[in-house]
């Protein structure tokens, strides 16, 4: 059998792809490429890809990183930004959410 030994990457949609470029810029993304109908933003090793839609149902994804209450706390600190908060799992790891302009729901969490 095949491995898959790639990452995925979340495909979201976005009704505004330069308010979407922003949003996720304040948040520490750097915006790698934008067409007229696609952006693709990545964050150290967190990649995250949308699709310009105009009727938006928001979409998510979950992001696996090594320290979510700091990341938690930097985000918290970003104006305008819906972060909620940390949250300490039975199944051993923190984790918190926040939600894009388009209602997207990314969740973070890390090992406790």
């Amino acid at each position: 059998m095949a491995s898959i030994d790639g990452n995925a990457i979340p495909i979201l949609p976005s009704s505004d792809l330069a308010r979407t470029a922003e949003h996720y810029t304040r948040l520490g993304f750097e915006e790698l490429s934008r067409w007229d109908d696609y952006l693709i933003i990545k964050r150290d090793s967190a990649e995250l890809h949308f699709f310009l839609e105009s009727g938006v149902r928001g979409g998510g994804c979950y992001l696996r990183i090594s320290d979510a209450p700091a990341l938690h706390h930097e985000w918290s600190q970003v104006e305008g930004a819906t972060v909620f908060p940390v949250v300490a799992t039975e199944y051993g790891l923190d984790e918190f959410a926040i939600h894009d302009p388009d209602g997207n729901q990314i969740r973070i969490g890390s090992p406790r």
